[in-house]
């Protein structure tokens, strides 16, 4: 049976928290740009997508962050936004002013 969201969160942490007892928040920041680098470099390897989410996930539980509450919140800000694609690949949102 595959785990919830919230129990490979907790379970990503709990073996961060046991293993890299002396990271500092600026460390691990430090070390998730890495692994975006190296998966932006791969961008089909799997192995290096799970190290973003890993080190993503365990800094906002580090910092007592409900991700998932918070990502369904932003969605409803970004769903209630116009977008417009800009060069490079990618799309923006239109900054209200």
């Amino acid at each position: 049976m595959k785990k919830s969201l919230d129990q490979l969160v907790e379970e990503i942490f709990q073996w961060q928290q046991a293993t890299f007892l002396d990271s500092t928040v600026e460390g691990r920041i430090k070390h998730f740009m890495e692994e975006v680098e190296e998966y932006t470099d791969n961008p089909n390897n799997g192995e290096e997508a799970a190290d973003v989410f890993m080190l993503f996930v365990a800094i906002f539980k580090n910092h007592n962050i409900d991700l998932c509450s918070e990502v369904e919140s932003k969605l409803q800000v970004n769903k209630a936004r116009t977008w417009v694609k800009v060069p490079g690949g990618y799309s923006k949102h239109v900054r209200e002013t």
